[in-house]
Formats: structure tokens, sequence, C-alpha cells
């Protein structure tokens, strides 16, 4: 049985009412899980609002989903770490500068495919009243295990086909599912059409179940409408030197209080420090490596530009004493024949020869200079 007391329905016909006006039980609950907000400076849905996300953050039934977003959010800021990390590192990977290593891009697809289901989330968490398991009909609900159970005594059912069915509904001749029996009447009717898929900007698909083997497992195409941190403390140890990937957190839980390992959590930083020393001159030396390896890619890269460039220059040149050739040769040709026709005159008689000697004028005229 659900024993949470939600703050939203206690509260449910007094959110326009003063603090001094509420019956004195609800005003100390108010005082107590309100501060240090003053409930008279906030509008009745700003109140509504806070008691929302306390009553989120205190029901049993968001404990999963919370503890999904808390490692969700924690997982973001990891990779948002990493690459600024690898993007203001002074190190050059060679593997990169070469076209290979994709690490980079890699990181962010998956912040933007985060960035995009955290978008999606609606948030339209609302607490569900308490109602008694006595008040519900005996025998009217089975549980999925025994229901799974008796079809596969009977039909050899497979648990895929059995979401089949709940997925036809009973309308078409299938099986009908429902939320939270237990505690609410009547329960609500599962639907696959309530679970959004990633990637479909906001549309829904109709069979599909998130493939989460467990709480912490990490599935990119699971999503929720409810978007609040688990309210669970954590400690994260990490280095503050690019160079150096290494991070310890501690989780804090209702079997497991940080409160008490305090002073251990401190001694392992403080024990961790040698460790990162060594760690960090190791990154130091292999980053001057690194370093050293990609001046000499460089090195080879402008020795290589400068015999480019001087092969290109020799064919430039190549190229251009061929055309002076073949234009001198030209020049040439055209001087032998006028000096052939030249010589050839010299026999004719005076009225000939003084007209070929006129055309031949005319002929170096049109040609023009060639020298």
């Amino acid at each position: 049985m659900n024993t949470f007391d939600s703050l939203t329905l206690a509260l449910q016909d007094w959110f326009a009412t003063s603090l001094c006006d509420l019956p004195d039980a609800l005003r100390q609950r108010v005082e107590k899980e309100f501060a240090p907000m003053p409930w008279d400076q906030l509008a009745a849905e700003q109140r509504r609002t806070v008691t929302l996300q306390l009553d989120y953050q205190h029901d049993p039934a968001t404990e999963r989903e919370r503890e999904y977003w808390w490692d969700f959010f924690h997982r973001m800021s990891a990779l948002k770490a990493e690459l600024e990390r690898q993007g203001s590192s002074d190190r050059v990977n060679l593997d990169e500068l070469l076209g290979g290593s994709g690490r980079l891009k890699d990181i962010r697809t998956q912040i933007g495919r985060m960035e995009a289901r955290e978008r999606q989330a609606k948030g339209s968490y609302y607490p569900q009243p308490r109602v008694p398991v006595r008040d519900l009909a005996p025998g009217k609900y089975m549980a999925y295990p025994k229901a799974l159970q008796k079809l596969r005594q009977r039909l050899g059912s497979t648990p895929e086909e059995l979401a089949a069915w709940v997925w036809l509904g009973p309308e078409a001749d299938g099986l009908s599912a429902y939320l939270n029996v237990n505690e609410l009447d009547p329960p609500p009717r599962f639907s696959f059409g309530a679970l959004p898929i990633f990637g479909t900007a906001g549309e829904e698909d109709a069979d599909y179940v998130a493939p989460r083997s467990g709480r912490y497992a990490y599935d990119p195409t699971w999503t929720t409408s409810r978007r609040l941190p688990s309210g669970r403390f954590r400690i994260i140890a990490y280095s503050p030197y690019s160079r150096v990937d290494w991070a310890v957190d501690w989780q804090d839980g209702p079997k497991n209080s940080l409160r008490s390992s305090l002073r251990s959590i401190a001694r392992a930083i403080q024990e961790a420090a040698p460790e990162l020393v060594s760690k960090l001159e190791e990154a130091e030396r292999r980053a001057a490596i690194a370093h050293q390896e990609w001046l000499a890619v460089q090195e080879r890269q402008r020795r290589e530009e400068d015999r480019r460039q001087v092969r290109k220059s020799n064919v430039a040149s190549q190229q251009h004493l061929a055309d002076v050739i073949q234009e001198w040769a030209k020049v040439i040709s055209v001087e032998q024949f006028f000096s052939s026709v030249e010589q050839r005159s010299e026999g004719l008689p005076d009225t000939e020869r003084a007209a070929v000697l006129g055309r031949l004028r005319l002929a170096r005229e049109f040609m023009g200079s060639q020298n």
C-alpha cells in the first residue's frame, strides 16, 4: 500500500488561502516543508508548483525515475566535461591529425541526443490519491507473472505474444492491462501509446517497450514525461588536470548515508593524491612525446611542401622555355621567307622587281616587327 501523503492533494482547496487562515495541522506542515520559501509571498500557481516538486522528490512511485534522471544528468555532465577537456588540451592526437579518431564527434553526438531527449520531457507529474487495497474488488486483477504463467501453461504463450494481446486490447479480442491496481480505484489502463520515442519529434509508437534491463541501464531511446532530480546527494572527486582522466563518486542512498562516510571520503581523496601525481607526470611525459611527434610531422610536411614547390617551379620553367623556343622558331621562319623572296627578286626585271619589293614591304608591315 502507498503510504505517501501528498502535500499537493492536502492543499488542493487551500492554495489561494493565506498562511494564517490554514488549519493548524496544515499550516505547521506548510511552514516545515516550504521553509525557507515564504508562503504568503507566492502566488497560488507558484504554491502549487512548489508542492508538486516536493511531492515528486518524496513520492516512492517516482524513485526509479528520479534515479534515472540523476544518472542521466550525471552522464551528460561527464560527457560535457570530457568534451571541454578534449577541446582545451594542448596535446595533439596524431590519429586526429591524420584523420583517424572520431572520439570528439561521438561525444558531441551523444550530448545532442541527450539534450533532445531532455527537451522531450514534459513534466506532467501529478500525485495519485491513496486508495486502500481492501476497497478493490478481490480477484478482479491478476499480476503479470501469474498471468503469463497461466497463459504459458494453457496456450504455450510467450511474453511477446502477451504484449501483442495487450497492444490489441479487449476491443480486438486482446487483453487489457492496468497500473497501480493496489493503490488506485479505478486503476489507469496501461497503454503502449503513452511511451514517447526518442527521435520521432513527439510522435508516439504503439508497440514500443524500452529495453531497460535494470534501473541503471543506459538506453538512448528511453524517455519519460517527468523531469526532476532524484533528490539524492552525490559527491564526485575528479582530477583538475585535463590530461589525467580520474574520477570517483560516492552516492547517497537509503542504506548508505554520506554523512557517516565524510571522513573516509576525505581520507580516500588524500590517499589518491600520490597516484594523481604519478599519473600527471606520465601524462605530461606522453604529452611531450606527442608534441615532439607532432613537430616531426610538421617538419616532414614542410619539407614535402618545399619539394613540391621546387618540382612545380621546374615544370613551369621548362614550359616557359619551350614557349620561347617555339616563338623564336616562328620568327626565324618568317624572316627566312622574306629574305629568300628578296634574294630571288634580284634576277627580275626592274619593273617586276619593284612590284615584288613593294608587296614584300607591305607583308613585313602586316607581320610587324620580328625582333
